[in-house]
């Protein structure tokens, strides 16, 4: 694995890590301090991002350089930061309104695994 392709692999195995961390916070910790909505709306934001991290691991293993590889780190990253940012923004620092990027984050996240997809069926080099 080339260094780019491994730091990739870092990037999106270190967001899972942190997701997990998040996940034992919001089990543990938050439980009766959020508003139920509010509560849900973070569980569903640590899940994306967990799945973003995967995603980013996934490209890093999967190919090194290029432009679907490089489509696919950005649409994961973008999704992780707008979707799972504003949520947490929203819900955990008050700032109402944040959230209004949320669905962008959901559409990159859409085309994120497209483009993943389209790596493993193009056969992408590693």
């Amino acid at each position: 694995m080339e260094g780019s392709a491994r730091l990739i692999f870092a990037a999106g195995a270190a967001l899972v890590a942190v997701g997990i961390g998040l996940e034992a916070w919001h089990a543990h910790g938050l439980r009766g301090r959020l508003e139920p909505e509010a509560w849900e709306a973070v569980g569903r934001a640590i899940r994306q991002q967990e799945l973003a991290g995967v995603g980013l691991a996934l490209t890093g293993f999967v190919a090194a350089g290029g432009l679907l590889p490089g489509l696919a780190v950005a649409a994961f990253s973008g999704a992780a930061l707008l979707f799972c940012g504003s949520v947490y923004l929203k819900h955990l620092a008050g700032l109402e309104g944040a959230t209004a990027v949320a669905p962008m984050g959901g559409v990159l996240h859409i085309l994120a695994w497209l483009l993943l997809a389209a790596l493993a069926w193009k056969g992408a080099p590693r």
